[in-house]
């Protein structure tokens, strides 16, 4: 039985999964295994995991059928994890030498904390570092009254961090979050299998609910953006986070003060409309005008009804008007 259970998710990853497992046999705290679930992949993911998995006996590697969602395959790996601690990681992307013994450190110290994530720094196919994903955001700067600064770039939830991160700023990445296996077991915190995209997100909100959470200001793991990443594909990232928004208003409303649950209604209609647009600009004028709708529901806006109202026009004109407006 190794401290810490790595998580990995893999689909036709071929190009990355070498660094991918590479960036864990670097790391600083050794004491871990890595399950690999591979979901189908019909490119040569499985061949490499497994023979670099046969030089290291941390490594276990298993295959199943094509599920299309990453949820499915890191339940898996969550059913057979052994270790006292369990991050993720996704086949494309990296850790930083320094992820795993940083937060293990803090979590030896403060048994009181549930879960403990960090900055995400992105990068690109090649490896080419991208922005950070919370510096960047001003995520601290959001976040004031909130985290509490315990020791220098460590920070310790306050009660109504799971109010914040639900109606401000989510901020937890699945490469940069690990949780006591105690309440995974105990809550039954597994990915919801139903949410094709945002079944992460789903899970951070549960995790946070009633339990303390600390942030380490540190960029320890990669985030890779390329051409086949799921997070591309505008339509799915949209549906996907406002299916696990929208989930978890109904969750949170008790925890929220009234202005806060006025931004978080907010914060969702903001995504139907970034999806009514979406539809609109790809001409799915049915699929706009409900996206526009469920966002006025949500939170008025005179904006939102002229959209509407604009999906309604003669489709030549709509032509015309997405022809200009791409010049």
């Amino acid at each position: 039985m190794h401290r810490i259970s790595v998580i990995i998710p893999a689909y036709n990853c071929e190009k990355f999964i070498l660094s991918c497992m590479n960036s864990l046999l670097a790391q600083t705290e050794q004491d871990w295994e890595a399950i690999i679930v591979d979901d189908g992949s019909t490119d040569r993911t499985l061949e490499i995991a497994t023979r670099i998995a046969a030089g290291d006996s941390r490594f276990i590697v298993i295959s199943q059928a094509n599920s299309g969602k990453a949820a499915i395959a890191r339940n898996m790996g969550l059913t057979l994890a052994t270790g006292k601690f369990v991050a993720f990681l996704d086949g494309d992307d990296i850790y930083r030498e320094q992820k795993l013994s940083r937060q293990v450190t803090v979590m030896d110290a403060y048994p009181e904390v549930a879960c403990v994530f960090h900055d995400v720094r992105f990068i690109d196919e090649n490896g080419h570092q991208l922005e950070t994903y919370l510096r960047d955001a001003s995520y601290l700067e959001k976040a004031r009254g909130y985290l509490e600064t315990e020791d220098g770039c460590l920070y310790l939830s306050t009660p109504g961090f799971y109010g914040f991160m639900s109606s401000e700023m989510t901020g937890m990445h699945t490469s940069a979050v690990m949780i006591r296996k105690s309440a995974i077991d105990q809550d039954e915190l597994y990915f919801p299998e139903d949410l094709e995209i945002g079944e992460d997100i789903d899970l951070w909100f549960r995790v946070a609910k009633g339990r303390q959470v600390a942030f380490i200001d540190e960029e320890l793991s990669d985030y890779r953006q390329h051409g086949s990443s799921v997070t591309r594909n505008n339509e799915r990232l949209l549906l996907g986070s406002i299916a696990s928004h929208t989930r978890n208003l109904q969750r949170v409303s008790l925890h929220l003060t009234n202005e806060q649950a006025k931004r978080y209604r907010s914060r969702i209609a903001r995504q139907h409309r970034h999806l009514g647009y979406l539809y609109f600009r790809a001409g799915k004028f049915a699929e706009s005008r409900l996206a526009y709708r469920q966002s006025a529901s949500m939170d008025f806006h005179w904006a939102t009804l002229y959209n509407l109202a604009k999906t309604y026009f003669p489709q030549w004109l709509v032509t015309a008007y997405r022809r200009n407006t791409s010049r």
